[in-house]
């Protein structure tokens, strides 16, 4: 009994305390009703000492002219009936309320059209609020502990005279379903929010509108901000980066957010990020998103010597560059530069206008892009660079640190076109010290002016891998990878290249060098000449290995070219139905043309078209280059002219040229279905050479006997003056006793490179002399001397026929009559 009385004492001790607390308070809360400006002021100044003071403003206006200072007050609370018929209206919009030391502030149901500055505050409440005006909280330690709720805000900028952000706001923060449009009276940003290193910043379901002139949002030193389910539109940044949101030194999260119409005139369209140890951008869409300089959609960078992180999943962006300002940089959708890294997985990107600039993405420095699922369609290029990648790195600064990466997985990239002419390229342009990779891609349609696919300009390691490229044209000298770096000094030119290639699994299908030139109209070009046109040019100390892959139907003047100690390796592969106008390989030590390694493993080679040897093409030979083939497969292949496999005018061929094992079937050539070459002992090596030589015209070489016809006199003597009138006719021959049988049959509808010419001459030319016309040319699978006269002492003389361009020859023995 005593312990249950005790308990019941100790309740009642309770109650009473609870009573005289509240009794407390109550004392010391004042409301008052608000009607006009005098009764706020008074009611103010005689709060002071209060604990809370209510200012209830009824359904009207209540005009203020002059500025308002609450000072030293725990909480004070505003309140109106409503937003639409409450409100306090300032007469000069530069005045307002002035908050000091106040505890806590509330403000419910009402308008405020003025000046809002908070200094030394706790917490502020903001609910159901229309506020037009500028809003400010002075800088001050107290900040740090500031707690801001934001609910159901209308916020308009209207400010009378130049500011530098409309509102700038610190602490603990938290908006909520609230709207914001900006003004081009302030300078910068729409909101400004310094979380100092303490604090952070949370934004759901609202909306930023930067009327075109302000940055809709900036943030620094948060240690997180959310943004989720919120719209960002019209935002302008013309001082700083970043037209919707710009981040510095901040962990920054955005979800499910729109961005429309953003523009900057240097960085970061979208998003601009600085010093951010971490970024996150899930599930977002941008709509006509514009930066002059970098980053349409995001510019990240990093002054910090470690890396810095941005996360994007499912973005779609579209309508990218169409401003009235054309682009004068890049980076269309991202541009990393500094210690930093950029992960894209599942991205949509279309419509996207370069201005005079280009490149999907720009990298500099260390930066890092690692892109999974992305789909990119029409898109333009204007500049120096690639139309999906350009990766800028200082030589000297880049050698120390790991190489800039850029890899794509599952990409479809289609419809691009790259309107810059030099040092550009139409896919992708990486100087020194860079990676890339691109695996499981499919690109269809590319195509621009005079421009490689990819442009490596040094130091660079590229791999691909189960890749297809369908479509690529040029309108005129192009490669699909080109590795080369040169610098002037004192000119003189300077190859310094260094680089590796891996192509793995992947197509390339329907390229052509050159498909808006005559050469791509189907005109049959029948004259040779070598056009700097190659598939793949790679530098000096350059590596490429190609393994089971793909090409088909290409139209080039050659497939492969390297630089002296480059290295090809091409194997498990497939190269068919292409069109080459010289050949898929060129080479002449003469010119630095075809140097390097090459060995072909496995490789088959089918129905390919060229006019002089459709795998090998060699004027000059040496120790540069060498070239084997192991057990390849050469089918339906056609060498127009001469060599069906092989056309080789150098001397040197059987040095350095190898067929091991190899398989040659139905191709065709005019002379030399197999190989063309300088001489029979300088044919490159055949391992089954004996079996080979079994196939009907499968090897030729150039002009090595001239023969008469059996109609064709031999002989005969005639009174100096005379006409020979023959008939003297002859046949030319190679090193296998093939007879040339590649003459024009009707001159009118051949070229200059088709005919056979030879020069009727006499042995001494000091007793004699051949006079009329003394050069023709052979015709219907046979040479016939002209009607020419013969001058000169009596005596025995030999007419000679020479193959023009040719040290053989043919004698024919005359005798001159006195």
């Amino acid at each position: 009994m005593l312990k249950k009385m005790r308990v019941y004492i100790k309740s009642l001790y309770l109650i009473s305390l609870l009573i005289l607390i509240c009794s407390i308070i109550i004392v010391d809360s004042t409301e008052i009703i608000i009607e006009n400006e005098n009764d706020l002021i008074n009611s103010i100044n005689d709060a002071s000492g209060k604990n809370e003071i209510i200012f209830n403003v009824n359904d009207k206006e209540i005009e203020i002219f002059n500025n308002i200072q609450i000072n030293n007050i725990k909480k004070i609370s505003i309140t109106g009936k409503s937003k639409d018929t409450s409100s306090l209206k300032f007469n000069d919009i530069s005045n307002g309320l002035f908050f000091n030391n106040v505890n806590s502030i509330e403000f419910f149901n009402l308008t405020i059209d003025g000046y809002l500055y908070f200094e030394s505050i706790r917490n502020l409440n903001i609910e159901d609020v229309n506020i037009n005006g500028a809003i400010d909280f002075h800088e001050t330690k107290e900040n740090l502990s500031l707690n801001i709720l934001i609910n159901h805000l209308i916020y308009h900028a209207v400010i009378s005279e130049k500011k530098y952000n409309c509102i700038n706001i610190y602490g603990l923060v938290e908006i909520n379903n609230s709207t914001f449009f900006g003004s081009p009276s302030c300078e910068d940003s729409l909101l400004n929010y310094n979380g100092e290193n303490q604090n952070n910043l949370n934004i759901t379901y609202s909306h930023f509108d930067g009327a075109y002139s302000n940055n809709c949002l900036s943030v620094s030193n948060s240690l997180k901000t959310d943004i989720g389910s919120c719209i960002f539109e019209n935002g302008g940044a013309y001082i700083n980066g970043g037209g919707a949101i710009r981040s510095i030194n901040t962990i920054l999260n955005v979800n499910n957010t729109d961005f429309i119409n953003n523009f900057s005139s240097s960085n970061g369209g979208v998003l601009y990020i600085y010093d951010s140890d971490v970024t996150k951008v899930n599930n977002c869409n941008a709509y006509n998103s514009t930066a002059i300089e970098r980053g349409c959609f995001i510019y990240m960078t990093n002054s910090h010597d470690y890396e810095i992180m941005t996360y994007i999943y499912n973005i779609t962006q579209s309508y990218t560059g169409f401003s009235s300002l054309p682009i004068k940089s890049g980076g269309l959708i991202a541009s990393v530069e500094g210690f930093s890294s950029l992960y894209i997985n599942n991205f949509y990107g279309e419509y996207f206008n370069a201005g005079n600039g280009g490149s999907a993405f720009i990298m500099n420095d260390k930066g890092k892009i690692n892109i999974e699922n992305i789909m990119l369609q029409y898109v333009m290029g204007n500049s120096k660079g690639g139309v999906l990648l350009r990766s800028i790195s200082d030589y000297i600064y880049s050698i120390y640190y790991e190489p800039s990466e850029f890899s794509v997985d599952n990409g479809y990239f289609t419809d691009f076109y790259q309107n810059y002419k030099k040092d550009s390229a139409l896919f992708i342009y990486t100087e020194t010290n860079t990676k890339i990779k691109l695996t499981n891609c499919y690109i269809y349609n590319i195509n621009g002016r005079s421009s490689n696919f990819i442009y490596s300009y040094g130091l660079s390691i590229i791999i691909i891998d189960n890749v297809t490229i369908d479509r690529v044209g040029s309108d005129g000298p192009s490669s699909l990878f080109k590795n080369v770096k040169y610098s002037n000094h004192e000119d003189t030119i300077i190859s310094y290249d260094n680089g590796e290639i891996n192509v793995r699994n992947s197509m390339f299908n329907q390229m052509q060098g050159c498909s808006y030139s005559y050469l791509c109209t189907g005109k049959i070009k029948l004259e040779y000449e070598i056009i700097n046109n190659k598939l793949i040019n790679i530098g000096i100390n350059t590596t490429i290995n190609i393994k089971n892959s793909t090409f088909t139907y290409i139209f080039s003047d050659n497939f492969f070219n390297g630089k002296k100690n480059s290295t090809f390796i091409i194997e498990d592969s497939v190269i068919a139905d292409n069109y080459i106008l010289n050949s898929i390989l060129c080479v002449d030590s003469s010119s630095d043309l075809g140097l390097g390694q090459y060995t072909i493993n496995n490789v088959e080679f089918s129905s390919n078209i060229a006019y002089y040897g459709t795998i090998l093409n060699i004027l000059e030979m040496d120790s540069n280059t060498q070239i084997t083939f192991n057990n390849s497969s050469f089918y339906y292949n056609n060498g127009i002219h001469y060599g069906g496999i092989v056309y080789s005018i150098s001397s040197l061929t059987n040095l350095y040229v190898v067929f091991n094992n190899c398989k040659f079937s139905n191709n065709y050539s005019s002379h030399g279905v197999i190989s063309f070459s300088y001489s029979k002992s300088s044919e490159p090596y055949f391992s089954n050479i004996d079996d080979l030589r079994n196939i009907q015209d499968s090897f030729g070489t150039n002009p090595t006997k001239l023969v008469l016809t059996p109609d064709s006199i031999d002989h005969f003597s005639f009174v100096s003056g005379g006409i020979v009138t023959g008939p003297i006719k002859f046949k030319i021959l190679d090193d296998y006793d093939y007879e040339y049988s590649r003459f024009i049959d009707l001159i009118n509808y051949s070229e200059i490179t088709d005919i056979m010419y030879f020069k009727v001459d006499i042995n001494d030319t000091y007793n004699a002399a051949v006079i009329g016309q003394t050069i023709s040319y052979c015709l219907n699978d046979y040479c016939e001397v002209p009607n020419v006269k013969v001058v000169g002492n009596p005596g025995n003389y030999k007419l000679q026929m020479r193959i023009i361009s040719n040290q053989y020859y043919i004698e024919l023995l005359i005798f001159l009559e006195t």
